[in-house]
């Protein structure tokens, strides 16, 4: 019988590793460097924390509930919060005015897509661009929360 051994270092990384992720950063030298990576690795109830720039990369994702391939830059489907406008090596305090961070779907599909059943998903200082008259869909039982507007399916 093989017996593993782990030291405290490497038992340490696994921990840290395995927790949950209730706070993740998106930029170019973070580990989640798409927006997208960050929410697929995030908790509910997690805070995403986007630093400033143009976050473009499309998606594609079938959904059940439109029983459809849908393409969109970030496809939400548990309760979180995503929060741009942080200068980079900040992550104290946005600045979405001084410090953009913009969603571009590049006139080829949605800049965000939240689907789910009974989720609650914030968008905050982000800027939102899509060919789509509304850039941000809810769908099946979800809430939308972006400024001062909100969206129930």
């Amino acid at each position: 019988q093989a017996v593993a051994a782990l030291s405290l270092e490497s038992a340490a990384s696994f921990i840290s590793n395995n927790a949950p992720m209730t706070k993740l950063h998106v930029r170019a030298t973070c580990p989640y460097t798409t927006i997208q990576a960050a929410v697929d690795a995030a908790e509910d109830g997690a805070v995403i924390k986007v630093a400033a720039g143009v976050y473009s990369d499309l998606h594609s994702r079938y959904t059940n509930s439109l029983s459809q391939n849908i393409t969109q830059v970030v496809y939400i489907s548990k309760s979180l919060t995503v929060r741009g406008g942080y200068p980079l090596g900040n992550w104290e305090q946005p600045d979405p005015e001084t410090n953009p961070s913009t969603v571009d779907a590049l006139d080829q599909g949605r800049g965000f897509f939240v689907g789910g059943a009974g989720i609650s998903v914030t968008l905050e200082g982000l800027r939102i661009k899509t060919r789509w008259r509304r850039g941000k869909w809810c769908f099946g039982k979800s809430r939308l929360n972006y400024g001062k507007k909100s969206c129930k399916a």
